[in-house]
């Protein structure tokens, strides 16, 4: 399979990755998972992948301002 414009291919990151992005454990971003609570996340295989854009957006609706 040849990929047509490589660049718009997008990083995605494994839930430990993910969770350090956020600064939680990984247990807590599975239970967000469990939960529907966290952020999007896609199954590829067996495993969850998160992506950087979907993990700023997550973050900036629990931004308090105040």
């Amino acid at each position: 399979m040849t990929i047509a414009n490589p660049g718009i291919r997008e990083t995605t990151l494994s839930r430990a990755d993910a969770a350090a992005y956020l600064g939680v454990s990984i247990s807590t971003l599975a239970r967000w998972a469990s939960k529907n609570e966290g952020p999007p996340y896609y199954v590829v295989g067996a495993k969850a992948r998160y992506r950087y854009p979907d993990l700023d957006q997550f973050i900036e609706t629990k931004r308090h301002c105040g």
